[in-house]
């Protein structure tokens, strides 16, 4: 395969699902806090990013300006992303839909305790809860594209560092 972009992108989707399926057979909780995954995510998205980008400038005798570096890790970010987002939305709609409730609990306790942190009354923490309640379903299709397009902000900005990183004139 001669796109670099592409395959690496597909090498990065497969390490995201192969994450997110093991996080979700050791322990489940890691799956909702945000704290602990954005690591493994901000390792996996560089890696390949880079991988993608060295691949590129190899097959150009070694040259890739910021540009074409940029372009090259975001298409792969954003291929790996919607691998990675379309596997989520398998595990937890189809796979094993108990999820759901336990994603929505999970994210009502991390509200509630902001919420007192910054010293919310009982009444505005009842009203937090009824929203969530009315929410429905999180990781609807809709709603996981929506999560979708606001992460390839991130990956534009991971693909800045990385086509910085990555980049090299032409040799004279």
């Amino acid at each position: 395969m001669k796109n670099h972009a592409v395959r690496y992108g597909l090498y990065m989707g497969l390490a995201f699902v192969l994450f997110t399926f093991t996080v979700y057979f050791v322990y489940q909780d890691f799956l909702f806090n945000a704290s602990v995954s954005w690591i493994p995510t901000v390792a996996i998205s560089g890696i390949f990013m880079f991988l993608a980008c060295k691949a590129e400038r190899d097959s150009n005798n070694g040259s890739l300006n910021f540009g074409e570096a940029f372009k090259t890790g975001f298409i792969a970010y954003a291929i790996g992303g919607f691998i990675s987002i379309m596997g989520m939305y398998v595990l937890f709609n189809f796979i094993d839909s108990s999820l759901i409730d336990i994603g929505i609990e999970k994210t009502l306790e991390t509200q509630l305790a902001v919420a007192e942190k910054f010293g919310a009354n009982e009444e505005a923490m009842a009203a937090m809860e009824e929203q969530m309640s009315e929410m429905g379903n999180p990781y609807t299709f809709g709603k996981i594209m929506l999560s979708y397009v606001f992460t390839l902000i991130f990956g534009a900005i991971i693909a800045a560092i990385v086509g910085a990183i990555s980049k090299r004139n032409p040799r004279a």
